[in-house]
């Protein structure tokens, strides 16, 4: 429903997976891997919709849900960097509204963990690459980090080496 929602750009449907996601959430006992997981789940949703429409509300109650279960992200297994990869997107919406250096550097700090997460013959790995450059060029653009502008550059031309010709949001190189 939410993917279906966000091609057709059709936020009452993106709404109704956050309706979802939150009674899931609420049926879900309140420890583990299935709580850990659904609210991963609601605060996609909930991000979608803030993306979709602008409501801060959703995106407050998305980094809340994540933040309340970070800590135990490791029960996750191999789904761990996907959990990491949602927080990072999260607070890069959030520091791309603030302005707020630090949540900038919460952004990169939960990139960076999920790509330490994910192996590097992984088929994200170079999405996980260019995530990073893009919350380390938001970070360039609220501090002036020389440092965070060239670490974006560097981590975007890994995404790019590789990455697939072809690849969705990726520039392939084809090596010609």
């Amino acid at each position: 429903m939410l993917n279906r929602g966000i091609a057709a750009g059709d936020a009452e449907r993106v709404r109704r997976a956050v309706a979802l996601g939150e009674s899931v959430l609420s049926a879900t006992p309140a420890v583990g891997t299935n709580h850990v997981g659904a609210s991963a789940n609601a605060a996609g949703a909930l991000i979608a919709e803030f993306e979709m429409t602008g409501r801060l509300e959703a995106l407050e109650r998305a980094i809340s849900l994540l933040g309340a279960v970070e800590s135990d992200s490791e029960l996750l297994d191999d789904r761990e960097a996907d959990f990491f990869s949602v927080l990072g997107h999260a607070l890069l919406r959030d520091a791309e509204r603030t302005g707020v250096p630090t949540t900038a550097e919460r952004a990169v700090a939960a990139r960076r963990r999920a790509l330490e997460l994910t192996r590097k013959e992984d088929a994200a790995y170079p999405g996980r690459l260019a995530d990073l450059g893009a919350v380390l060029a938001v970070q360039f653009r609220i501090t002036g980090s020389l440092s965070a502008l060239d670490e974006a550059v560097k981590v975007y031309e890994a995404a790019v080496r590789r990455s697939e010709p072809g690849a969705a949001g990726l520039p392939g190189v084809d090596g010609t």
